[in-house]
Order: C-alpha cells, then sequence, then structure tokens
C-alpha cells in the first residue's frame, strides 16, 4: 500500500481528531492542535490509511512516524510504514 502524506490544514482537524481519539492514547503528540502548531518546526505531515492515522516528520533519512492511531488492524499500517522507510532507504523509526 502507498501512503499518500499531505501537509495539515485546518480542515483535517474533524478527521484526525476522530482517529486519535479512537486510538485511545493520552500522549501529547496524539492531538491535532500540537500536531498543527509544530507543523513547520517538525514537519508533520499526515496520511490515512483506512481508519488509521499516521503522522510523519522530519524527511528522507531523518523520518519518524507516530505510531498508527485509529482502530482496526495494525498490521496493514505497519507493513506500509515498512515499505515506505525502504523506499527512502532508511531504517522506520516509530515515536510515541
Amino acid at each position: 500500500m502507498i501512503l499518500t502524506f499531505q501537509d495539515l490544514d485546518l480542515t483535517d482537524k474533524a478527521w484526525m481528531d476522530e482517529l486519535f481519539e479512537a486510538g485511545g492514547r493520552d500522549s501529547l503528540e496524539y492531538c491535532f492542535a500540537t500536531c498543527y502548531l509544530w507543523r513547520q518546526a517538525f514537519g508533520f505531515r499526515a496520511a490515512r490509511l483506512g481508519d488509521r492515522l499516521i503522522v510523519q516528520s522530519g524527511e528522507r533519512h531523518r523520518t519518524s512516524y507516530l505510531f498508527p492511531a485509529g482502530s482496526g488492524p495494525i498490521e496493514p499500517a505497519i507493513d506500509a510504514l515498512i515499505e515506505r522507510a525502504g523506499g527512502l532507504g532508511a531504517p522506520l523509526k516509530l515515536t510515541a
């Protein structure tokens, strides 16, 4: 599966909040406001894969990802991240 990351926009708030909430993590990183406010400093971008939200920070070899938020099977999201990291020639780095 190919992940398509997009720059964050205020119009993303509703769907991102829904998936952050469904994931049940109480970490500051799993909050639309945090991602949106720090988007330029950390290069936050978002992709949706079914009922999963993946937030990317950084670029190329310095790219890392929040553990996928949302609900449903986690395996497709992890497989997509492994594929993406391999395509960038970088190790997969998950945070929070």
